[in-house]
């Protein structure tokens, strides 16, 4: 941790987190970027380059182009927009967070514990933020949020989180003497312990 993230951690201000865009979501445009290429030099090659600009090629390669972008481009369009409206605030206050299309806003006196995802950079399938309130179960959104680390540091200084506690890889910040409590009601959310279909649900089990 350097100098600056320290005095972040220690001061009165609201500090802001953001997110990055997904390594998958580059890929794709990568991807679409390389075909575009691929198409255009086949023409090119194939057309013996003024041939490029009769209209029967043109038409096939914009045809190429427009199906191709449609199937590929959705996904990583809304990620780079979401990346862009979405940020994590860690205030004296309490917790909030806006994406696209909701935001939440929690203060520090109602919640009783926040679990921290595990940091790896291969597991996309549950990085949310778990938020124990007193008679509710959140959720704030994790992946590929920038300086997790010391977001959690953070949250724990400013939520004034005594103890931690341990629950399927998560990490639990939670007050002094709510540890079993936070163990009974996140092992809800995070173990299946009775499931009949417990070989499919073990791959899409939030833990």
């Amino acid at each position: 941790m350097t100098a600056n993230d320290d005095l972040e951690l220690h001061d009165d201000t609201e500090a802001r987190f953001h997110y990055r865009v997904a390594r998958q979501s580059w890929l794709i445009i990568g991807a679409l970027a390389a075909v575009i290429l691929l198409v255009v030099g086949s023409a090119l090659l194939l057309g013996r380059g003024a041939g490029l600009f009769d209209d029967e090629i043109v038409l096939g390669i914009g045809l190429v182009v427009l199906v191709i972008g449609l199937m590929l481009l959705p996904a990583p369009i809304l990620d780079i927009l979401a990346s862009m409206r979405s940020e994590l605030m860690v205030t004296p206050e309490g917790l909030s967070w806006r994406g696209f299309g909701g935001e939440k806003s929690f203060e520090w006196d109602e919640i009783i514990a926040i679990g921290v995802p595990p940091e790896d950079p291969n597991r996309i399938d549950d990085q949310r933020f778990h938020v124990l309130l007193e008679d509710e179960y959140e959720f704030i959104h994790g992946y590929n949020l920038r300086r997790r680390e010391q977001v959690a540091a953070l949250m724990k200084s400013r939520g004034e989180f005594e103890e931690e506690i341990s629950i399927a890889r998560y990490g639990f910040m939670c007050r002094s003497g709510n540890s079993e409590e936070v163990e009974k009601r996140a092992r809800a959310h995070l173990v299946s312990e009775d499931d009949p279909w417990d070989f499919w649900s073990s791959r899409f089990r939030r833990r």
